[in-house]
């Protein structure tokens, strides 16, 4: 039965032992769905001690119970993948259309290529660089700060790293063993000494 706003956890393989299979993100998502109780409560509690009728609103004991409420909200939130909001950048003077697509995919990630679609081409090519998100859970578009200041000058490409939650247990492992072996690095090696990227995370 699905558990959580997600749809549930990847179902079981076909063979191997329940105990081994059966992945720990079940536990994670009934931890969190038992959570809803308490923060419905604490947002509750937050809307009573931010309302300006009350008097304990404008003391340090309010204030300090409101804020409390709002962090354990904050902290319990399941926050969605934002945008890019990256539609065009300007390249030698000229403001240019971006398209992003994905060039390389794999169960576990994604190789997006921003491909700016020039009206005239360049007098040279410009370098490439492959930004390298962090594998710590959060989304790659935090980092579309630094996307966006490389678009004028570079050809830019970005992992996009895949929710393990979301991929299913027949499609492998996936740890940090497999990360620097990750298929999408070889792309980048067979390129001309001009194209070497540069690897930068956050």
């Amino acid at each position: 039965m699905p558990i959580g706003e997600f749809g549930g956890a990847p179902p079981l393989v076909a063979e191997g032992s329940p105990a081994l299979t059966t992945p720990m993100y079940w536990m994670y998502e009934m931890a969190h769905a038992s959570l809803n109780p308490a923060r419905a409560v604490t947002d509750a509690t937050k809307l009573l001690f931010q309302n300006p009728l009350n008097p304990w609103s404008r003391t340090e004991f309010g204030k300090s119970v409101a804020a409390g409420c709002e962090l354990f909200e904050r902290t319990t939130r399941r926050y969605g993948k934002p945008e890019w909001g990256l539609n065009d950048t300007e390249v030698s003077g000229v403001r240019t259309p971006i398209e992003i697509r994905s060039v390389w995919e794999k169960p576990f990630c994604r190789l997006l290529y921003f491909d700016r679609k020039l009206s005239r081409p360049l007098r040279a090519p410009q370098p490439r660089v492959l930004i390298v998100a962090p594998m710590s859970g959060h989304y790659a578009t935090l980092l579309r700060g630094t996307v966006e200041a490389f678009l004028p000058t570079h050809e830019v490409y970005i992992t996009d790293w895949s929710d393990a939650r979301m991929v299913p247990l027949t499609e492998g492992r996936f740890d940090l063993d497999d990360y620097p072996r990750c298929p999408s690095w070889r792309r980048f090696r067979s390129w001309r000494p001009h194209a070497i990227p540069s690897f930068r995370s956050r």
